[in-house]
């Protein structure tokens, strides 16, 4: 099922009344109480008086004392699934509200239509409730449902009329026209044709406000680097994940090239203590991800690193300066505009000497110009190989070939517009200078250096005589508007944070966000951020597409939930001569695959498509599982025990805190420790078989010699050894 409530207009007329007198709950927007009015919505309404429809909003025809206002608004309400319903207001015989709702129908398949209502206090038995219908289908069906048939106080389940809509009907514009009685709408449920809507009931719908333990720690997951007991018991406490979002866009963010100065003892020698510099960027990449207040800048920010790759594996090995200046773009950029990212990275000496156009020249004596940035540009950055549908789905040829979206002509002509470009050091060969201010600057326009012709891209035509800056931003702005750009990123995002197989239907959803915030802006990142992780495919999705939802935890993140889940500290030593204050883990033996900025190519670790045979004959992807070899697994899975106590690399220690467990432990109190492990680990997935070998582990061991910090250390372990961990659900 798919199900949700959008909002597409919302009208009513009144007769001869004040606002006063119609009581809306509130007159003025609030978190609590959104009035309709205020929502930029356009209206359409026919007048109904005394059984006439008298004209269209906003000249009606027929009575100078006809006045129009909207009766409709979110309200609170506690029976409604998400905490929230929209509200008609009915206070007269002779006039009706009516509210519209859009739902965008899958893109195949046959659809059945259910709307969740209820019908106020001041309905009459007997008199008719409400009508409801369906635009856009044949006939454009609708039916009177009538209050004898509903039960006022609690929600009823209500068939719209017709049924097996498609998406060729139309956009299904549900429509609600109150006749007798207030009408309060929780949801609209979409089922194959035929399919019982009951099994949906128990779920939250379109909204978040409501969430149990096991739900929140689901969510954080998809959101930071690992939940914390005390993060999903706030979470719980205000049931609001909208809100744990919007209080995360307003932290500050934590900047990985501060923390490098911060924490020196002494003035940095960039230059001259690079080893050291590398292990120091690294423990300080660990200490954010692990202690950092903003979560969910540093968690997209690690996903946007997986997109636009810059690796220490290569020409940037002496480097890590400028590294932790290129990942701070994508930090501060995690919640802007992804045009600014695209120019910004763009702009980068980290990215100008990883794909090879800082220092690049325009065509003379036989030469041409680097087309390395060109390329991946446009098929790794921002809109791939494929002409793609909104929904990510690739657009065929007559042959039933994918259509490609560009060609080297089009490699050859972005080349161009990257000349002139150079490090700020005020020399345009790369050999000049790579100094320290040249690897975190943003590099400067060398205009001698630039080809300035014209040049013609993806259908589009930048003039000549455009400075270096102005064919940058023309180029950028020709793939920011490019169709492929929402439902590209979204996929990406979605993959990165939540689920490796979304559905194109959630691609859909996320990409129309990236078009349009709302507010007419398109590359918002906050609103395609927030439309990943609300979606209703990412907070049910373990429940409704259960044989292909969720992903394998990157190594990392296999390390950093269990870091954050028990608030690791630590230990006495620091590495080299800077002497840092705080832990990393940095070339472990079975993390060698993987660190951040350490790809070995521009293809990042693994790419959206990478998968098993045995799970592509389901079609189903498993990016992270190219990670996850015979020795990195294995050895990975070899030193949980190691990790879950003391652990060490490089002169460093970081302890784990699991007093909690311990004294579990000590109690003999079991259950409750399964619990807890459930919860902050397995997001309650944990299954009655497990639990049973882990209580019948705990009962045996208890009457060993084992110390109560090794049992906690061990039963860790074993949780963490499980597929349920594994797998991010």
């Amino acid at each position: 099922a798919i199900e949700g409530l959008y909002v597409d207009r919302v009208f009513a007329i009144r007769h001869g009344a004040t606002r006063a007198a119609l009581e809306l709950p509130c007159d003025t927007p609030s978190p609590d109480c959104k009035v309709f009015q205020d929502s930029g919505l356009s209206l359409y309404s026919g007048i109904d008086v005394n059984g006439e429809i008298q004209g269209q909003y906003p000249d009606p025809a027929g009575g100078e004392d006809l006045d129009a206002s909207l009766l409709a608004a979110w309200i609170p309400d506690a029976d409604a699934s998400d905490g929230h319903s929209a509200w008609l207001h009915r206070d007269n015989a002779h006039w009706a509200a009516q509210t519209d709702f859009r739902l965008l129908l899958p893109a195949s398949g046959a659809w059945d239509i259910y709307a969740q209502v209820r019908i106020g206090d001041d309905a009459n038995p007997g008199q008719a409730a409400f009508r409801v219908g369906v635009w856009g289908a044949a006939g454009n069906p609708d039916r009177v449902v009538d209050a004898s048939e509903l039960t006022s106080t609690e929600y009823s389940l209500v068939k719209l009329p017709g049924g097996g809509y498609q998406r060729g009907d139309g956009d299904a514009y549900v429509w609600f026209q109150t006749i007798g009685s207030s009408l309060y709408i929780d949801r609209l449920i979409v089922v194959a044709e035929g399919q019982d809507p009951s099994q949906y009931l128990g779920i939250p719908g379109g909204g978040t406000s409501g969430i149990d333990a096991k739900a929140a720690s689901a969510f954080l997951a998809h959101a930071t680097f690992g939940p914390r007991l005390e993060e999903i018991e706030a979470l719980v406490a205000s049931g609001d994940p909208q809100g744990w979002l919007d209080e995360q866009f307003a932290q500050p963010p934590s900047l990985h090239y501060d923390w490098l100065e911060n924490h020196a003892p002494a003035p940095l020698d960039w230059d001259n203590e690079r080893e050291n510099a590398h292990y120091a960027r690294l423990e300080g990449w660990w200490d954010i991800v692990v202690n950092g207040e903003d979560q969910l800048r540093q968690r997209v920010a690690f996903a946007l690193s997986e997109i636009f790759v810059v690796s220490v594996r290569g020409p940037l090995v002496n480097a890590p300066d400028g590294l932790a200046a290129y990942y701070d773009v994508l930090v501060k950029g995690a919640f802007g505009n992804f045009r600014d990212l695209l120019l910004n990275v763009s702009r980068h000496p980290m990215m100008g000497r990883y794909l090879s156009y800082l220092g690049n020249a325009k065509s003379e004596n036989g030469s041409h110009p680097d087309e390395n940035y060109a390329r991946e540009l446009m098929q790794l950055f921002t809109i791939g190989l494929t002409r793609l549908h909104p929904d990510g789905t690739p657009i065929l040829d007559a042959n039933g070939k994918p259509v490609p979206t560009y060609d080297q002509h089009d490699i050859m002509e972005m080349a161009r517009v990257f000349t002139g470009w150079s490090s700020d050091d005020g020399q345009f060969e790369l050999e000049a200078g790579w100094n320290h201010d040249s690897r975190i600057h943003p590099m400067v326009a060398f205009e001698s250096n630039h080809d300035n012709g014209e040049k013609q891209i993806l259908g589009h035509v930048i003039p000549a005589g455009q400075s270096t800056e102005e064919d940058l931003e023309s180029a950028i702005d020709i793939l920011f508007n490019h169709p492929n750009a929402g439902p590209f990123l979204a996929r990406r995002l979605i993959q990165r944070l939540v689920t490796s197989n979304p559905s194109p239907d959630y691609i859909q959803r996320v990409a129309a966000a990236f078009a349009d915030n709302g507010a007419g802006i398109r590359g918002d990142m906050r609103a395609v951020i927030q439309a990943v992780l609300l979606d209703p495919e990412a907070l049910h999705g373990a429940d409704t597409h259960p044989e292909s939802f969720g992903k394998v935890r990157e190594q990392m993140l296999f390390i950093s939930n269990l870091w954050r889940a028990f608030h690791a500290q630590p230990g006495p030593q620091r590495i080299g001569a800077f002497n840092f204050q705080g832990f990393g883990l940095t070339e472990h033996d079975y993390l060698h695959q993987q660190g951040p900025l350490s790809a070995l190519t521009v293809f990042n670790f693994f790419t959206p498509d990478d998968t098993s045979l045995a799970l592509a004959e389901h079609g189903l992807v498993a990016p992270e599982m190219t990670l996850m070899g015979i020795d990195g697994l294995h050895g990975l899975l070899m030193e949980i025990a190691h990790e879950t106590g003391e652990y060490s690399v490089h002169g460093m220690t970081a302890h784990l805190d699991l007093n909690e467990e311990i004294g579990m432990l000590q109690r003999g109190d079991y259950d409750a420790l399964l619990d807890r492990l459930d919860v902050l680990l397995l997001a309650g997935r944990m299954t009655d078989t497990q639990r049973q070998i882990l209580r019948d582990y705990l009962e045996y061991k208890a009457g060993t010699p084992l110390s109560r910090r090794e049992l906690a250390q061990d039963i860790v372990s074993l949780v963490m050894l499980s597929p349920d961990y594994a797998v991010q659900r």
